[in-house]
């Protein structure tokens, strides 16, 4: 992903897109494999800046 940019992750209920906040906010850990920003690995980032460089946005929809 070119720095910088920004990008919205959507998709349905169940689909992982909690977890996947969870692992970038430094909630969590990634079970397989290593999360990168910056060229950084997520574990060497402080919290408070990892904060300025993610946002979580939830918005309810409409179900059928």
């Amino acid at each position: 992903v070119p720095r910088g940019s920004k990008h919205a992750l959507l998709a349905s209920d169940g689909q992982g897109q909690s977890t996947l906040f969870e692992i970038l906010a430094g909630m969590r850990e990634s079970a397989f494999g290593s999360v990168l920003i910056g060229g950084r690995r997520l574990a060497t980032w402080h919290p408070a800046a990892l904060n300025s460089e993610i946002l979580l946005l939830r918005l309810p929809y409409p179900r059928r």
